[in-house]
């Protein structure tokens, strides 16, 4: 067993029923990063100031175990059959035990394509499944599009190794990047909107379905088509993005098309051959 990183903060648990109790754990716990001998990648917690506690010890089988907070004053979710753990990491040690643990899901994700919890079977609030058969997200979605937030963010703030280090995780992961014009991301924030997938594509099995998902108020229309692309396996070419009643350019950003939280978007997909 082998330890890759760790990072001290606080731990919640919320409970999902009342045979469990909401816990709150020391700003001194410590959440761990393990690789055991057989490659498995492990999430240990303890609370160092309750004779090391255990808090949790869990196995990563799935992409979507661990959810990445937008800000540094965000909190991380990690699943559980009993609730949910909310994790405040220090701000100073963060960014480095997200860099790693995004490392070991791409690396989980390049062995077993179907890691990512996507027949569950959990609740999703009563909505419609997404309506797409025959296809795989290898990555959370979110992920890859906080990655290209960050990238533009490291080479405007002159973190060049960073960048670097980034752009070879990318790329390793199959994503296709393309040279642009960083842009000023100071007043960059994250909306939440929703996407209708239509069109005459044969994996379409609703045509009601609506995707929940947060974007960068930077983030391009071409961007998105990229991550359908990569997540979906439907060709952008393929791909037409409306917005109220109107197509989307691929160079508009969510800005210069005036996206709110709540807005709808429409991808109409054509037929693949």
């Amino acid at each position: 067993m082998r330890s890759i990183v760790y990072c001290t903060g606080s731990i919640r648990f919320i409970a999902s029923n009342r045979k469990y109790e909401n816990q709150t754990y020391s700003d001194r716990s410590i959440i761990e990063l393990l690789q055991d001998d057989t490659g498995r990648y492990i999430l240990r917690a303890l609370d160092v100031e309750n004779n090391s506690q255990m808090i949790f010890y869990l196995t990563i089988t799935k992409s979507d175990l661990y959810k990445f907070g937008n800000t540094d004053n965000d909190a991380d979710n990690i699943d559980h059959p009993n609730g949910t753990y909310r994790v405040f990491l220090k701000r100073e040690s963060r960014e480095d035990f997200h860099k790693n643990l995004r490392k070991c899901i791409r690396r989980l994700d390049s062995v077993n394509p179907q890691s990512r919890d996507t027949n569950s079977g959990r609740s999703t609030e009563n909505k419609p499944p997404t309506g797409l058969q025959n296809t795989i997200s290898k990555v959370n979605e979110k992920t890859i599009l906080a990655d290209i937030h960050n990238l533009g963010a490291y080479i405007q703030n002159g973190k060049g190794s960073r960048a670097a280090e980034l752009i070879k995780d990318l790329i390793a992961s199959g994503v296709r990047l393309r040279i642009d014009t960083v842009k000023d991301s100071q007043d960059d924030k994250t909306i939440k909107i929703q996407i209708k997938i239509d069109g005459i594509d044969p994996r379409i099995i609703n045509h009601e379905a609506t995707l929940d998902m947060e974007v960068y108020s930077s983030t391009k229309i071409r961007e998105l088509r990229a991550l359908f692309e990569y997540t979906h396996k439907f060709p952008s070419v393929h791909q037409y993005f409306f917005v109220n009643g109107h197509l989307a350019d691929g160079e508009s950003t969510m800005n210069d098309l005036q996206i709110q939280d709540g807005s709808l978007f429409v991808l109409f997909l054509t037929a693949t051959s």
